[in-house]
């Protein structure tokens, strides 16, 4: 590969990432997003916040939530008698590893624009985050990496207590909502308190699935996020032909090699459109999909052992009955 190529890679690779962008909406995508959006209503109007959770395995389109919240509680500049204020109604900051609570502290002021975030105990770190929610307006905290809070090594249990009573305490003092995002076992730190005090606090659970394939006769959510998505591919991109639009058998194609899962989905969408590039073309064909799959980017996810993208209709069903 001379320097051309490379450059041509670089510039088609650029021009694919736009799907990056594209925002989808699946039916659990929705009931998320719409279930956050509540409890951030709820923890302004009730006498305690309303705390939740947002469960998936990664690829699954937590960050994509986590984007669509901040987007609609965007910061604003506002000028009072005194100063001019930052108001943050909402932020994303994560769990650290290993797990401590001055350096999750740390993470909360420096999104919240604090001069000295390092600076500090424990105890003036919080207190200055409880400040800040306040001063900003801060409506929602979108913790991520909460399954950091797993650890399992020598004292970890004691150092994950004392993280979720700090986290409570939060809770408690600042009355906004936090967001805690993590893989599905996250739930198990919460619920292992036998005081039931933080599943109390994130009582509204909201999950993820790798998207499902349906029946021929009534397709589910993977059938329309592919042809939704290879529909504005195919329109943004001028492209004679895309496949997966409208496609029932070439949809179990797609979920035998991916089970699902939308990183994996959209890697093999973005792939099969470069490989189309590099060769000229403006049609997509299903064999470019099959290229990607050979090159072994989804073999960890795969149901089938063999290329699902050249086998025929009954070898693709029979990986189904197995």
């Amino acid at each position: 590969m001379n320097f051309e190529d490379i450059s041509n890679e670089y510039e088609s690779i650029q021009r694919v990432s736009v799907l990056d962008k594209i925002l989808i909406r699946h039916p659990s995508f929705d009931f998320a997003l719409k279930g956050v959006l509540r409890a951030i209503v709820q923890s302004h109007s009730f006498k305690e916040p309303v705390g939740c959770m947002l469960l998936a395995e990664g690829g699954m389109g937590k960050t994509k939530i986590c984007e669509a919240i901040i987007s609609m509680f965007q910061k604003k500049q506002v000028q009072n008698v005194d100063a001019e204020i930052t108001h943050i109604p909402a932020f994303y900051t994560e769990v650290p590893s290993p797990v401590s609570v001055s350096t999750l502290a740390s993470n909360m002021l420096e999104q919240l624009n604090d001069p000295s975030p390092l600076m500090g105990t424990i105890a003036s770190k919080t207190k200055r985050i409880v400040v800040y929610l306040k001063t900003c307006e801060t409506r929602i905290i979108l913790l991520d990496e909460v399954h950091n809070l797993l650890n399992n090594g020598r004292g970890s249990e004691q150092v994950n207590t004392i993280a979720l009573r700090w986290l409570k305490s939060l809770v408690n003092n600042s009355g906004v909502c936090i967001c805690l995002v993590g893989v599905p076992e996250c739930e198990t730190i919460i619920d292992s308190d036998p005081t039931w005090q933080q599943a109390r606090r994130f009582k509204y659970r909201f999950r993820l699935s790798p998207l499902q394939v349906g029946t021929a006769e009534k397709p589910s959510e993977l059938y329309h996020f592919l042809t939704q998505m290879c529909s504005e591919a195919k329109k943004r991109f001028a492209l004679v032909h895309m496949p997966m639009i409208s496609n029932y058998q070439e949809t179990l194609r797609m979920y035998a090699a991916t089970r699902g899962n939308l990183s994996f989905v959209m890697t093999i969408i973005r792939e099969a459109i470069l490989q189309a590039w590099r060769q000229d073309r403006k049609i997509v064909e299903l064999e470019d999909f099959a290229f990607v799959w050979d090159m072994g980017v989804v073999s960890a996810i795969s149901i089938a052992k063999n290329n699902p993208f050249r086998m025929s209709d009954a070898q693709v069903a029979a990986v189904f009955r197995k």
